[in-house]
């Protein structure tokens, strides 16, 4: 007896062994095992959504609830992720106010440290240059410049002495107003050359303070219009996502007042049709007897005469049509949905850009306006310390 190997029939077994003569189911099975590989892999994949379908089907959320739970899932996943990009937003804008607030703090403690710097080299200078014992007038305010002085006369060998120096006349000066006129016009000069050094000093302090006073005030005028056109975008956005939401919603009323407008009547149709109906009425034609309608039916049968019926199957299929009518709506509906979304999802994109290129753009006036003022501050570190270079030995 000839013996037989399936090894791809779709059976438990992977294979197994038939021994006698070869039977019909035999055969069969036999000329399904030559079945080519695309009719198979097409019944696999029709196997597969039966069991899609079934598992769908049986699902008991799916069969209870009603709902879409992917797109539902789909749509909180969406506000998830709204959520955590205003999210984002808001911490680097955050982010960014620390970043303009140490920066200001930065140049605040900058000026300070020129100021003590520049406190610091004028007191060094006075320190160096311009002590008590080096000033013109030092030999007017000696204390000790009579005791240090040479006497007129040193003894009586004294070569100043001469035979008219008369000495020996005490007290008496013949140049001592023109003396003290002198002294009077050189400590009058020099109290007006330092009342002008003086005068130069405070007005250099006033210009450097007058031109830290403005860096500031540039610097907090430039953070408040960033902080000023942050808030109008936001503010802007707020507004056309409000307004956009407020039509979505309106649109969505106005939709399901019509739609309840429209089942009220189906309604009220239905029951005008089924009060007007001959079962309800007792139309008492339907009563007649056909070979003589005089007389009434036996077991008075209100049966329904072909124009009712007629009706009844034209109603079903103004029904049928107008339910086909309200799905192609519904789903014209969802196209404009879903179009809606992606020209808001497509907005919302556009204005990130908007925003991330105007954060650009902030951000190099910014840098250039730190560059400009780190020029003007070396230029008036340059000027500062060109008042100091050209006092000679002569001072």
């Amino acid at each position: 007896a000839p013996c037989v190997y399936l090894g791809a029939v779709n059976h438990p077994c992977k294979a197994f062994r038939i021994s006698g003569p070869m039977s019909l189911a035999t055969q069969m099975m036999l000329s399904k095992q030559r079945l080519t590989e695309p009719t198979q892999t097409a019944i696999d994949k029709r196997r597969r959504l039966d069991e899609e379908r079934a598992h769908r089907i049986f699902d008991p959320k799916i069969r209870l609830i009603g709902v879409d739970k992917d797109a539902l899932d789909a749509q909180i996943d969406e506000k998830n992720r709204l959520k955590q990009l205003e999210t984002d937003r808001d911490e680097f804008f955050a982010t960014q106010a620390v970043a303009m607030d140490k920066h200001a703090l930065f140049l605040a403690a900058q000026g300070e440290l020129e100021q003590r710097m520049v406190a610091q080299d004028i007191e060094g200078y006075r320190q160096r240059f311009q002590k008590k014992a080096a000033a013109r007038e030092w030999d007017l305010n000696d204390p000790n410049g009579v005791i240090n002085d040479i006497p007129a006369r040193i003894g009586d060998s004294d070569p100043r002495c001469g035979a008219a120096s008369m000495q020996r006349f005490h007290g008496e000066d013949l140049a001592l107003r023109e003396r003290k006129k002198k002294q009077q016009e050189q400590a009058l000069k020099w109290t007006q050359l330092q009342q002008d050094e003086k005068n130069l000093r405070r007005w250099l302090e006033r210009e450097n303070e007058r031109t830290h006073q403005a860096r500031r005030e540039e610097t907090n005028h430039r953070a408040w219009e960033i902080n000023q056109q942050v808030q109008e975008q936001r503010k802007n956005t707020n507004i056309a996502t409000a307004n956009f939401n407020q039509a979505l919603a309106k649109q969505k009323r106005e939709e399901e007042m019509a739609q309840r407008q429209q089942e009220t009547l189906n309604n009220f149709e239905e029951i005008r049709n089924a009060l007007d109906s001959d079962l309800l009425t007792e139309n008492p034609l339907s009563t007649l007897n056909v070979r003589d309608p005089s007389r009434y039916k036996g077991y008075h049968m209100k049966g329904l005469a072909p124009e009712h019926r007629q009706a009844i199957l034209n109603e079903q299929a103004s029904q049928r049509d107008e339910l086909q009518q309200r799905r192609l709506k519904e789903a014209e509906d969802e196209q404009q949905w879903a179009l809606a979304a992606a020209k808001t999802h497509a907005l919302a994109s556009l204005m990130d850009e908007e925003k991330a290129r105007m954060r650009r753009e902030a951000l190099k006036q910014l840098n250039e306006d730190r560059h400009r003022q780190v020029a003007v501050q070396d230029a008036n570190r340059r000027v500062a310390s060109g008042y100091g270079a050209d006092i000679g030995d002569e001072w």
